[in-house]
């Protein structure tokens, strides 16, 4: 048997087979044939030339225009709710209760601006202006449209003098910068000198008269069924009485009484 020597190609060498010139490797044409390479030593890869490579789709290039991928989305797609309050175009409200301050100093009527919002502003208490509808704190009084202490009671049994006329209240007068009753009984005459009816002024008090039993008043008068008899009031006019002048209610006046 003839044995053909073969010569071993490296696999990773450049160089052109070594069996170009060996007729026994040329086709008629006259072309090298490829050596046959199999054996343990034969490292290329055994790739069918009808089998296309797996190749994956690669996302278009961005310079692709047109593609799906590139379309910017409409205008008028509505946003997520989850994106933030929709620009309506109209301006912002403001200017009334808690918005935000008009320009950042301006509110509607009855708010004021703090903090760069409009709020109402405090009231009732004094100084301030009166809450709605003229009302304020407890112990104030709404006086020209803001709250205030307001003066002390004055005029009344034993409280101060009012700073204008009437100084008192009927029955009183002011004595020592207090309202004291007067004009009555065993109180200080209203003025210096004026008394109740029935009364009259004497030492700076004011006495009853003109009653039964009680002094007659200056000028010797008695009121009602009664005259002045020795300085004092008496009844009179019944039968048995004094006679109420001349005159009787019962019989007639004979000698000062009535029979």
């Amino acid at each position: 048997m003839l044995s053909v020597g073969c010569a071993r190609v490296s696999a990773s060498t450049d160089a052109a087979p070594v069996f170009d010139d060996d007729p026994r490797f040329q086709d008629d044409r006259g072309a090298p044939q490829s050596a046959d390479r199999g054996g343990p030593d034969d490292v290329s890869p055994d790739v069918s030339p009808d089998v296309s490579p797996d190749v994956s789709p690669t996302a278009p290039d961005a310079g692709d225009a047109g593609h799906p991928f590139d379309a910017p989305p409409p205008e008028d797609v509505a946003p997520n709710p989850g994106d933030g309050a929709v620009d309506t175009g109209l301006p912002a409200p403001c200017g009334t209760r808690n918005d935000p301050c008009c320009r950042g100093l301006y509110c509607n009527t009855g708010f004021q601006c703090a903090g760069g919002v409009c709020v109402e502003p405090p009231c009732g208490r004094a100084g301030e202006p009166c809450c709605d509808p003229g009302v304020c704190g407890a112990g104030l009084r709404c006086a020209g449209g803001r709250c205030e202490v307001p003066p002390p009671p004055c005029g009344g049994a034993d409280e101060r003098c009012c700073a204008s006329e009437p100084l008192c209240q009927g029955g009183h007068s002011c004595t020592a910068g207090f309202c004291r009753a007067c004009g009555i009984t065993d109180t200080p005459c209203c003025g210096g000198f004026e008394c109740s009816a029935n009364h009259f002024c004497t030492a700076g008090l004011c006495r009853p008269c003109g009653t039964d039993g009680a002094a007659c008043c200056p000028g010797q008068r008695c009121s009602g069924a009664t005259a002045c008899l020795g300085g004092f009031c008496r009844a009179c006019g019944l039968r048995g009485e004094p006679c109420c002048g001349t005159v009787c209610r019962e019989g007639s006046c004979a000698g000062g009484r009535c029979v």
